[in-house]
């Protein structure tokens, strides 16, 4: 594939996942947080979107797979060790989840970008 296509589709991707959360941040609050403040709170929602997504792939796809190939009804090559990295995942995806949430919340981020209690 061309690179500039490539380019253009990685744009497309950037505008779609976080630009338009940020529009959407900025005018449900009425221009009260700055452009960066709605920015940065689109890029934690997509920490949280993120995390459950990866949970929820490695427990509704891999761990069936994992159980089924363990129990002899399916020959996908997983081996019994598979088991600790799908956990990882989903420790992984649940930190990532519970992160982002930190995040939002926490009021020291909140002051650093003007959105705190004065």
């Amino acid at each position: 594939m061309h690179f500039g296509i490539v380019l253009f589709i990685g744009f497309v991707f950037l505008i779609t996942l976080l630009g338009l959360p940020t529009v959407l941040i900025y005018r449900r609050n009425h221009g009260r947080l700055s452009w960066k403040a709605s920015y940065y709170r689109a890029f934690f929602h997509f920490i949280r979107v993120f995390g459950w997504i990866f949970l929820g792939l490695n427990l509704a796809i891999f761990f069936p797979l994992w159980l089924t190939d363990r129990l002899g009804l399916s020959h996908f090559g997983f081996q019994w060790w598979g088991i600790f990295f799908i956990a990882g995942c989903v420790t992984l995806g649940y930190g990532l989840q519970r992160f982002g949430k930190f995040l939002l919340q926490d009021e020291d981020i909140k002051n650093i970008l003007g959105r705190g209690e004065q």
